[in-house]
């Protein structure tokens, strides 16, 4: 093979992650064309290395979706992409590698299949290190283009396992065997089982207010990671304070038996609290999982 001959011919080395999937977001980002690093560079040769980049926006996969595929392409002129290795590196860090082929006349792709990326958010900084583990044949990369499809994420409201990142959608909602159940309404781990390990869900409570009323419910926080109390919005009480549902008073009238909790039929104070949220605790799991499904 001659200089002059691998020089003159342009290559492309591809890393491809994942398996096809449907998708609502995603797209393809030039390096040169979204102000990527380094897109054009020497690599350097039997030493070192080259590494560039590029950030996708937070927005590269729709809201409730992540990565299902990664593509890297690079563009290159060498004179032996026998000796690359191409390492794609997700923002967390998680990388794949891909090595070189002979080169051949015209286009040349290899690819590498893996899975590395799968289910993880696409925003961020990508990193392409690009590396000449032999001596004697010179070469730089011209540019690369960074292709990303994706899918629903675990947790979101879904008609088909295609859908999903997971590949598998159970009650309606994409679930993925042996994962954390966090929670949120959702069979997060496809057992057949909802936010088990979080106990408690719908018992009455009292929660971040003036009173010592148990007048809350507990319900997921935010972000799944365990319980909250909550307590019942303005729209659900009255002007005395009192939860509409629970107190046979009129507004502006102290309660039946003085507690300051209201009374609800012939249980009165903290026995009509529970009475209250034995009857919204279903009303507010049922709202937040019509949320869920909504959104």
């Amino acid at each position: 093979m001659t200089a002059a001959r691998g020089l003159a011919s342009l290559a492309a080395l591809a890393v491809v992650v994942g398996a096809p999937a449907a998708s609502a977001g995603g797209g393809t980002w030039r390096c040169s064309e979204v102000g990527g690093s380094a897109c054009d560079g020497a690599i350097p040769d039997g030493w070192g290395a080259l590494e560039t980049s590029l950030t996708l926006p937070a927005d590269a996969c729709a809201v409730g979706e992540v990565v299902t595929t990664v593509r890297a392409e690079l563009e290159l002129a060498h004179m032996e992409l026998g000796d690359l290795e191409a390492t794609l590196a997700h923002p967390d860090g998680t990388a794949a590698i891909a090595a070189g082929g002979g080169l051949c006349s015209g286009l040349q792709r290899m690819e590498v299949a893996s899975d590395a990326f799968a289910g993880r958010p696409a925003g961020g900084t990508w990193t392409l290190t690009v590396a000449d583990g032999e001596h004697g044949y010179f070469g730089r990369l011209l540019d690369w283009t960074l292709a990303v499809t994706c899918s629903l994420a675990r947790g979101e409201a879904c008609a088909a396992d295609a859908e999903c990142a997971t590949a598998a959608c159970v009650d309606g909602f994409c679930c993925e065997a042996g994962a954390v159940e966090v929670c949120n309404a959702v069979d997060d781990d496809c057992d057949g089982v909802t936010d088990e390990g979080y106990d408690g869900l719908g018992a009455a409570c009292d929660g971040d207010d003036a009173d010592d009323c148990a007048t809350g419910v507990v319900v997921c926080a935010a972000g799944g990671a365990g319980t909250t109390c909550a307590e019942l919005s303005a729209s659900d009480r009255d002007e005395d304070g009192v939860p509409d549902l629970c107190d046979p008073t009129p507004d502006g009238e102290s309660d039946g038996d003085g507690d300051g909790c209201g009374s609800c039929g012939a249980g009165g104070g903290a026995e009509g609290a529970v009475a209250l949220t034995a009857l919204t605790a279903l009303l507010l799991l049922r709202r937040r999982r019509r949320a869920l499904t909504l959104d």
